[in-house]
């Protein structure tokens, strides 16, 4: 069930005396899924619940009277593959004004079926516990962020946990290992990200290696720490491993070979290089530093101020020919 919180309830309507799925009226989810066992004559448990007191053998119909003792109506599996089904139809066609995803039989089914990959898909697992994290899983890439999953068997819960870090997207996963590097740079420090870091470590005059990568280079190494974990290292006992191409991996290939994708964002010379200032000491030469990166000089230039014949980009094959010495190069930060 995608959040924010909602209670699932079955009750009786006592005029109809049928039995519906009802929702309460203070749901704010914007999807429910229902997710109902099966049960198949080929079950290993057929054998178990056979051996069971097997209850007695009653139809369901949406105009039959509920059962007055259902501990003796759920021992019998036709009683609760039929119930099942009904409460599966009454879901979907409640307009409740909720998303609602659930299988009837073996069939997944959806009262918005342009909203999950799951429609019309027919599941082969009998148990309800596993087919619940595919179900989360859809949730997920539909763009939910927070689920609850309602069960009374602890397996639920031990499946969800095993599959928790397989189901979160990258941004989700980010928070944890900008959480691991804040605390490996800066320590108990109480900032939050790893551009925060950064920025504070750089203003202490720390060594660049001593500066956490920003939060866009540690998403592109996540990503191939995985590929390669997970692709590589996970196959090892396979002697012809499905390897997919990097290029899905923050990996481009140049003249041939693989090579990684440090970072998305510009560098900082393409974003700052209005900030380069020459110091010609008697205005302009031919060796200028703002001529050699084909920038105008302008004010913060240490002589000419911006007054000089370098007012508008030179050609640079005229520069090679008559550069023979390169000035410093000084960049400043205006904050």
């Amino acid at each position: 069930m995608e959040l924010p919180l909602s209670t699932v309830t079955v009750h009786c309507c006592n005029e109809s005396r049928r039995c519906v799925l009802g929702i309460t009226e203070n749901i704010e989810a914007r999807r429910i899924d229902i997710v109902w066992d099966l049960y198949s004559d080929m079950s290993l448990k057929k054998q178990v619940r056979h051996d069971r007191e097997q209850g007695i053998r009653r139809q369901v119909h949406d105009n039959y009277k509920l059962p007055n003792n259902w501990s003796n109506f759920l021992k019998n599996s036709q009683n609760k593959e039929e119930l099942f089904k009904l409460l599966g139809c009454y879901a979907l066609q409640g307009n409740l004004g909720i998303h609602i995803v659930t299988n009837i039989g073996p069939t997944i089914k959806s009262s918005v079926p342009t909203n999950t990959l799951l429609t019309g898909l027919n599941v082969t697992s009998e148990e309800a516990d596993s087919r619940i994290i595919l179900h989360a899983k859809d949730m997920v890439m539909n763009g939910a962020t927070n689920i609850i999953i309602h069960t009374v068997h602890s397996a639920v819960l031990i499946i969800a946990i095993s599959y928790y870090f397989c189901m979160l997207c990258i941004d989700n996963i980010l928070i944890s290992l900008e959480k691991f590097v804040i605390k490996l740079y800066c320590g108990d420090s109480g900032i939050v990200s790893v551009n925060e870091a950064r920025k504070f470590l750089f203003t202490k005059n720390k060594a660049l290696q001593n500066i956490p990568p920003t939060r866009d280079a540690l998403k592109m190494h996540a990503l191939r720490a995985a590929y390669k974990a997970g692709y590589i290292w996970g196959q090892a006992f396979d002697s012809s491993a499905d390897i997919p191409s990097p290029s899905n991996w923050e990996c481009t290939e140049k003249e041939g070979q693989w090579q990684p994708i440090w970072t998305t964002q510009h560098s900082i010379w393409d974003v700052a290089r209005e900030l380069v200032k020459c110091g010609c000491k008697n205005s302009y030469r031919g060796r200028c530093s703002c001529r050699r990166e084909e920038m105008p000089c302008t004010l913060p230039c240490k002589t000419c101020n911006g007054n000089c014949d370098n007012s508008s980009v030179i050609d640079r094959e005229a520069l090679v020919e008559n550069d023979t010495e390169l000035d410093s190069e000084v960049l400043e930060d205006e904050g």
